[in-house]
Order: C-alpha cells, then structure tokens, then sequence
C-alpha cells in the first residue's frame, strides 16, 4: 500500500467503496441506549439516486444525535478511591500555606501548626518549614522540613470537599468525579453526492463533495484547578498601627497577619492552593470539527487494456476547541481587593467602590447574599462576604484554539497490460502525483500570553508542506500458480525534509486448489508534518509526581509540547507472510504472522517518563512555593525504534442445517508478540502486554479474540459475538489488569426479498449482554480508556426501507 498510496500507509490502506450507481430511496432509522442510566444515540441515514445509461447522480446522507453518559450517573469503584480515584488537591473550599505562625486560628490549629513547623516550638518566624518557603523567610534550608500547610476552617462547607484528618493540617481536597462525561454530548451530520457522466465511449467523468459537521460538549469539574499557588497580601503594606504592630489586609482570612520581617516593614503573604469554584454545574468545553471535501476526475481507456485516470482532490478541516478558564493576572487582583471591571488597579482603594475582593475562603459559601464584614482599614466600611458573579465572570475567559489544515492532492495513473513475454499478460500501472498540506493553529490573545493558570497556550503557528511522487507497480504471473507483485515509489519533499525511495516485493502461490501462501516484503518512509516541525500544542495529564514530599496521589498538570525544526523523517520496513487453508469444503484457515520496524519514529515525549528519569528535570517547571508541577515542556522527538510484531488468525467453519438454515462458527484473534521501543527517557522497553503509561507506547493486551456464531434460513439471521480481551499490566501501579469478556447478539428479520433493497429490513440487538463493565485501573475514571468501553449493556434497533 506505501508505493501505491503514499508514505502515511504504512500499515495498508482501506478503501471505501460507494454506492455512486445506486438507483432509487433508501432510509434507515436506529437508535441505541444503555440499559442503566439515560445515554442514548439516534441515527437517521438516507440515499438517493438517478441516472441513465450515461448520467448518473447519487447523494447520501447521515445524523447521529447522542447524548452524554455523565460520571455522576456511573462511577466505576476506581475512582471513588480516595488515592487513585477522582480526587483533586486543589479544592473549593481551598488549602493555605501560612509561612508565619497563624494567630488567628484556633488553639488546636496553632498548635499543631507549632508541633509540625517549628520544632523550636516558639512560633512566629521559624527555620523548620519546607525548603520552598524557606528562601522566603530569609532562612537557611532545613532538609526535610515540611510545607506549612493548612486546609481551609470551613473546608466541609463545600458539597464535594474532602477534609483532612487530623484537623486543617492538609489539603481540603476535592471529589471531582460527578462533573466528567464517560461520552461526550455529540452531534454529527454527514453528506455525500457523486455526479457521474460518460463523455463518450472512452472517457467518464466523475465528481465528488461530502462534507461533515461535528458538535462535541465536554463536561469538566466547575473551574479547573491552580497548579501555582496565589499569593494573598495578609498586612496593609507598609503601614503599622499606632502600636506598631500589622494592620490587617484581607477581611476573610482566618489565620491573622504576618509579623514584620524587618526594619522595613516586609511581611509574608499567605498562598492559595484550590480553585475558583468547586460546586455547581459542570464547565463545558466544546470541539466542533467541520469537513469538507471535493473530488473531480477524468477517466478512460486506450488500446485494447489500457485504462488511465487523471485526478483532483482538495480538502480542509476546521476544528476548534474551547473551555472556560481563569486569568492569572485578574484573579491576582481581585483575590487582594482590586478586582472588577469598574476598579483602577493604581488608584483603587480594595474592596471599594469599583474594586472587590474575591473570597477563597469557605466563609464566602456559607455567606447567605448580603452578608458583610468590617473593612480592614477603612473605618465604618463593610465588604460583601460571598462572592460576585459578575466578579467571577470578570477574572474567567474562554480560552479558544482553532486548528485549520487542508490537503490538496492532483495525481495521474495508467494501467496497462503486457502480452507475449510470459503466457498470461503482466499487469503494470505508473502514476505521479502531487500533494499540498498547510496546517495552522491559532489560539486566542490571552493563550497567546499565556495568560490562563491552568490551560497553558503558545504561539500561532502557520506551516505548509509540498510533496512530489513517482510510482509504479507489476503483477507478473511467473506461473500459473505464481504470481509475484513488485512496487516502488519516489517521495520528495520541500522544507530539506529530503527524498526517499521505498520498494516492496510481494508473491501468491496457489500451491493446491485449496492452499494459497501469500507474502510481502518493503520499506516506507514517512516524513514530520508541519506541525510536528514547527507547532506547539498543550494538554492535562495524569501524572504521578516522583519529587520527595510531594503527594503520591496522580493529579493533573498541563503539558506543553512543542515542535522542533531538527526532526528527521521516519523509516519503516515491513514485513508479513500467511496463507489461506480451505481445509474441507465447510472449514477455512486463514493465518497471518506480521512485522513492523519504525526507526526515527516521531513521537511526543512522555511527561511521566521525565518525571520517573528525574523530578528535577529543567523542562518541569515548579511552584516556587509549594514545588507542585506547574507545567512540562517536552518536544516532538525521534525515538530510537519501535519495533512490533505478531500474528491474526481466522478460523471459520460452517455447518449446513438443509431446510433450518446455515451456521457458521468462527474465531478470529489477534496476538501480539512484541511491542518493543526505544523511549527517550524511559530508555528500552518491552511493552507488549502492557499498559504503557511511563512511555510513549500505546496499551498493548497481548491478545483478543472474537468468536462468532452466525445462523441464517430465508428472511432470518442470529449472530452472536464473543469478545475477549487480555489481561495486561498498569506499569504506572505495578498492578495487573484484568482480562475482560463481553457477548453481543442480533437478530435480522427481512419482509420481503433479502436481496431486494426496497424490502423492510428489521435489526434489533444487544451489546455486552451480561453488563460486564471494565476491568479496574488505578487512575481517573478508574479504568483504561484507550482500551475498554464504559457504556456496559446496550440495546439498539434499527428500520430500513427502500423505495
């Protein structure tokens, strides 16, 4: 498929074979819903066409509306796990880190505040707390000193706060697990025309447009967490009462003010740790994908087996994404009083007239509206307790990234047939072709700045690629039972990517009528895109962090990888041999061994595995304060290799039953018996049976297995379907996840001629019919999901009707 297609066919093509001469009405209407809970898609599809012996048109189309399968209605025991499950460290109500000892808290607060962070025991200023702070402090570091941290008084005053024990000392964490979807609100409309019309004998042509629209909603928690700590002002700068001592800035926070650190009056700020919101609805982000296609061609003939075609093809895809988050240097403001839109950060007064603070603290939950507390230094002013929407809303921006990529392709091929050199005539095509991507990715003014405390942006990027190609292949019959297929392909590419030259060999031996061997031998050559070369891309990961002191806990950091100019294209060889063993005239063999070598594989960096090489690596970024992850930065990269392997099978067997109809038993399996890779980090690994976290690979279940058993007499069919998959292990908790079965049947009922499109056609079903939901992984959402399906025990039905 390479020499023929191009370098991204690597692993084979599928071609998608149009009914372009279908003549007449077809509609078909289904739906499917799970069988606990509410989810639920409907599909509606149609086609329609026309024509004569020299024209033809055919247009088709498609929707599918599905609604969401939310957390809140199915959470899986994992992730109800206080450690591995959806929990967040970054609550609302939040954590604090008070560097000073906190003398407006309680007796029970201050003193262990005293037994953790000052083993002097004296309070106030102390060398004993956490390396982080201490510079702080103007202290010296004290190994394995820990970080002053307090969880917020009203820590239970959130709906799905977690309060640490003992007391405050901790975080108030937060269960995140009800706001996430396990599918994805969904719609999707697709369409399809061809035009086909004979200009003359010899030459047809064709045209072609199909387009697709696709609107997916994301639930996410209420407000994404903060990974850097804010800092909060704990003492009106610069100005001591008339007894020397602070005065007080922030009117809600409960742990006093910061003693003086020298002559001139410098004191310590306190440090959020949470979120802006940690209740109420979930915050949506949107992924709204639009296609469109356009196809026009030239066919015909020449000479006695001659056939040539001349092709255009353009295509472009918009896709944008977007989700709410928080601005870094508003939410500064309005934590320490000057927030809002009617307030000058330079000459507002905090909390008032137009500048408001925004309250992390838990008071501002239990506040009923209205409630107000004195101002800290202005006499007789008071300050609203709970916070103002409209402030919120302020502080929040909708961070937007739109992807646009488009593809362009012009080719021309000619077959033809070669007689008289070998007793049955050689087949050959050639063709050249042509083809043009451009990719680009703009994000908003904000991401721009990197103005968003958890989404992290980047440039725009802008980039196109050109590419020309060579190929032709030859099936030559060596003998009447040999046939043996050479292809070669020439790719040269602009931007000194280079050129490249990839052959394959392939033969079929009909050894016997009933044993056919098969095999092929090439090589491809795949070449890095635009964006991998010179684009920046972000997203939230998973990771455990590996620093000592920090939580064990996998929590969520932002992940930005970025591209690099220096990329060399990928190389492949490929290899596979088989054959097809009709052993009796009901039962068939069919056997499949393959190879796949990649060197210089373009990959993006695995996060986890800089963390496992070491936490204190320069492209993990930390707080200062707390050294939380607060962003890595890794690059698309060459990897060493990437070497797979392994074997499909299929066994069918059928069973003739006269007047009650035909059976027929199968089992097709797939084993893969290498997954072996060289990552950047992780150094070699042998991942097959594997879930791959710390690397770059993919989850790799060793082996799957379908069987099936299909019964057919007249207008009726059963089919019933056994799926296994492997057990493999969680590299990223040393556990061993559980293999997984599921069964899945149908029945078909036609009202008419089966072979008659305009016959009612009647499918009911039933996917996973035990409801066996997926085996336990210790992560978010507590199971694989680029492995198994959430959704448990489905029911469907459908109707189609031709007219």
């Amino acid at each position: 498929a390479t020499s023929t297609y191009g370098s991204d066919a690597v692993a084979g093509v599928i071609n998608f074979i149009t009914r372009n001469d279908f003549s007449g009405v077809e509609i078909s209407v289904g739906g499917r819903t799970v069988t606990e809970d509410s989810q639920r898609d409907i599909n509606v599809e149609g086609i329609f066409g026309f024509g004569n012996d020299t024209t033809h048109f055919m247009a088709a189309f498609g929707y599918l509306d599905r609604t969401s399968l939310t957390t809140a209605e199915r959470r899986f025991p994992g992730s109800v796990n206080p450690i591995t499950g959806d929990f967040s460290n970054a609550g609302q109500p939040g954590s604090f880190i008070v560097p000073y000892f906190p003398s407006g808290s309680d007796a029970t607060t201050q003193a262990l505040w005293s037994f953790l962070f000052d083993p002097s025991g004296g309070g106030g200023l102390i060398p004993g707390i956490a390396d982080f702070v201490e510079p702080l402090l103007g202290a010296p570091i004290v190994p394995g000193a820990l970080v002053p941290l307090l969880a917020d008084p009203d820590c239970s005053a959130g709906e799905n706060s977690v309060v640490p024990t003992p007391s405050q000392v901790g975080f108030c964490r937060l269960d995140f697990g009800d706001f996430f979807d396990l599918v994805a609100e969904e719609e999707r409309m697709t369409g399809f025309a061809s035009f086909t019309q004979e200009l003359g004998s010899q030459i047809t042509f064709n045209l072609e447009f199909s387009a697709s629209r696709n609107r997916a909603t994301r639930n996410n928690s209420p407000s994404f967490p903060i990974p850097s700590p804010q800092a909060i002002l704990t003492t009106l700068p610069g100005t001591p009462d008339p007894s020397g001592n602070p005065i007080n800035y922030n009117p809600f926070n409960p742990f006093g003010t910061s003693p003086f650190l020298d002559a001139s009056l410098n004191t310590l700020p306190i440090f959020f740790v949470g979120r802006v919101l940690g209740e109420g609805s979930p915050a949506p982000s949107t992924h709204d994908s639009d296609t469109y296609r356009i196809y026009a061609g030239f066919e015909g003939t020449f000479g006695e087996n001659g056939a040539w075609q001349v092709n255009f093809t353009h295509a472009d895809n918009d896709f944008e994404v977007t989700v709410e988050d928080t601005l870094a240097d508003r939410f500064s403001l309005a934590l320490n009083g000057l927030g809002g839109a009617g307030c000058d950060p330079s000459t507002g007064t905090p909390g008032l007239g137009g500048c408001q603070f925004f309250n992390p603290f838990g008071s501002a939950l239990l506040a009923s509206s209205g409630t107000t507390v004195p101002h800290p230094f202005v006499p007789v002013a008071t300050v609203p307790v709970a916070n103002d929407p409209a402030l919120i809303a302020w502080f929040t921006s909708l961070f937007t990234q739109n992807y646009y990529s488009t593809l362009t392709v012009i080719d021309a091929i000619a077959t033809n047939s070669l007689s008289g050199v070998l007793p049955n005539p050689i087949q050959y095509a050639i063709g050249v072709q042509y083809r043009k991507t451009k990719y680009s990715l703009d994000y908003d003014d904000q991401a721009n700045a990197d103005n968003y405390l958890f989404v992290i942006g980047g440039p725009d990027f802008d980039s196109s690629q050109e590419v020309f190609a060579i190929f032709a292949e030859m099936d030559i019959p060596v003998h009447e039972r040999v046939d043996i297929q050479l292809s070669v392909r020439y790719e040269n590419y602009d931007q000194g990517v280079g050129d490249s030259i990839d052959p394959k060999v392939g033969f079929v031996v009909r050894a016997a009528d009933t044993f056919t061997i098969r095999g092929t031998f090439g090589t491809a050559f795949r070449a890095p895109n635009g964006f991998q070369l010179f684009g920046t891309q972000t997203s939230v990961q998973q990771l455990t962090d590996t620093l000592p002191g920090q939580p064990t806990t996998p929590s969520f950091a932002a992940v930005r990888t970025t591209g690099t100019g220096m990329l060399v294209p990928e190389t492949s060889t490929t290899f596979n041999f088989g054959f097809t063993w009709e052993a009796t005239e009901y039962l068939t063999v069919d056997f499949n061994y393959w190879r796949f070598n990649f060197e210089d594989i373009v990959v993006q960096e695995s996060a986890q595995a800089i963390l496992n090489a070491n936490p204190l690596d320069p492209r993990i970024t930390r707080s200062p304060v707390t050294g939380s992850i607060v962003i890595i930065n890794t690059n698309f990269v060459n990897a060493s290799s990437l070497k797979t392997s392994g074997f499909d099978t299929l066994v069918e067997y059928r069973v003739p039953l006269n007047d009650a109809g035909d059976l027929r038993l199968g089992i097709a399996s797939t084993y893969i018996s290498q997954y072996d890779l060289d990552d950047p980090q992780a150094g070699l690994v042998s991942g097959a049976g594997s879930r791959n976290f710390n690397n770059f690979g993919t989850s790799t279940p060793q082996w799957r297995f379908t069987g099936s058993i299909n019964w057919e007499m007249r207008q009726h069919a059963v089919n019933i379907y056994i799926r296994f998959i492997d057990s493999y292990l969680d590299d990223q908790n040393d556990a061993q996840i559980s293999s997984h079965t599921t069964v899945d049947l149908q029945y078909n009922f036609t009202l008419g001629d089966r072979g008659d499109f305009r016959a009612w056609r009647l499918a009911v079903g039933v996917i996973n019919v035990f409801n066996n939901f997926p085996p336990f992984v210790a992560t978010n959402q507590g199971f694989d999901t680029k492995v198994h399906d959430p959704r448990g025990r489905m029911v469907y039905g459908s109707v189609t009707k031709g007219f």
